[in-house]
């Protein structure tokens, strides 16, 4: 498993995050762009009599811009490319016309994420404040990885109280992966994790996972910049939440529900791979998302990795893509890949890899 940050780098990042991040909701016309000397788009926000700010868009926000615009991804691609003042003119045309209440998530001077005014702004160092307690204070629950990228954070936990055999020598403990998304790109998870002792692999079981969305109220109408606040209507909203999220950890290490995942591990070690082998990869690549540059490492770890050419195996030959993966995105969802090929039924598992 990409064990990411430590805890302590974790926090200290955290709360930087939270000091220097800022959100800004404004009727679209008072935001416009320009081109950047880097290719990019800079963000003006007619902050009235405090100026413009000036925020250079991440390419995340870039590209909720482009599909808010309804502007064709091809299309914006080749006005990137070949006419970037037409690319302004473009934006900037739809921001006035639309002229649509957005919310503008920043940190560093950038524009991070562009949203509805309707997103709940549900923040990292909440999430972490609210759960890492819960966890270090319990004596037989260790964090074994954790991260904040430009989109998400990550923190990953395993029990000891919860270990179990799946073979002969094969451990597993059994886990969850808490993650949120403050720019638009998921909701707050709480998802099993699988921990197996021997290779220190991860599987994460999404489709068990409990899930809060990023959707609020909006009351008002909007003809001016604002910069958000926390009034004491949303941090009773907040403490609310975020004691339900609590609650949710505290009841996600639940011994009924690792013992299901426990027999589908065990059944998953008897459904072996019948199919030619190249076949049933390219299947694999294909319904999956395997990247192309991974297909060669994931047909030398699934015959060399020991596992046998099982399902057991080829979950687990997905998981060791992720233990070797740096960038921890990419190695979070090699995770949840390898949960799903875990928990596959025996009808869907006979149409990936079994001689029909």
């Amino acid at each position: 498993m990409n064990q990411g940050l430590s805890l302590v780098d974790l926090a200290k990042e955290l709360e930087r995050q939270n000091l220097a991040k800022q959100d800004f909701l404004a009727p679209s016309r008072l935001l416009q762009v320009e081109p950047n000397e880097n290719g990019r788009l800079m963000m003006n926000v007619d902050r009235g009599s405090q100026g413009i700010a000036k925020l250079q868009m991440k390419p995340l926000a870039e590209d909720q811009l482009r599909e808010w615009a309804e502007i064709p991804s091809k299309y914006y691609g080749i006005m990137r490319s070949k006419a970037s003042d037409l690319l302004v003119t473009n934006v900037n045309h739809w921001l006035n016309a639309k002229n649509q209440p957005r919310l503008v998530r920043c940190l560093d001077a950038e524009a991070r994420a562009f949203l509805s005014n309707r997103y709940r702004t549900i923040d990292n160092f909440d999430i972490a404040q609210a759960a890492l307690p819960i966890l270090i204070n319990d004596g037989q629950v260790e964090v074994v990885s954790s991260q904040v990228t430009d989109g998400h954070l990550y923190i990953k936990a395993v029990t000891k109280r919860l270990e179990f055999e799946v073979k002969p020598g094969d451990f597993v403990q059994a886990g969850i992966s808490i993650s949120n998304s403050e720019v638009g790109l998921g909701s707050v998870k709480v998802e099993p994790l699988l921990y197996r002792l021997i290779c220190k692999n991860g599987a994460i079981v999404n489709d068990l996972a409990m899930k809060r969305y990023h959707v609020g109220r909006y009351t008002r109408d909007l003809d001016e910049y604002t910069e958000i606040y926390r009034d004491s209507t949303r941090r009773m909203d907040d403490a609310a939440f975020m004691m339900k999220l609590q609650d949710t950890v505290r009841a996600a290490f639940d011994e009924v529900q690792f013992n299901k995942l426990r027999g589908i591990m065990v059944d998953s070690t008897t459904r072996r791979i019948t199919a030619p082998l190249d076949t049933v990869i390219d299947k694999v690549v294909e319904k999956f998302d395997i990247r192309e540059k991974e297909r060669s490492g994931l047909l030398m770890q699934l015959v060399e990795g020991g596992d046998g050419l099982t399902q057991w195996g080829l979950a687990n030959a997905i998981t060791f893509l992720a233990n070797t993966e740096q960038d921890y995105e990419r190695s979070t969802e090699l995770e949840r890949i390898g949960g799903e090929v875990i928990t596959l039924e025996p009808i869907q598992w006979q149409k990936l890899a079994e001689v029909a």
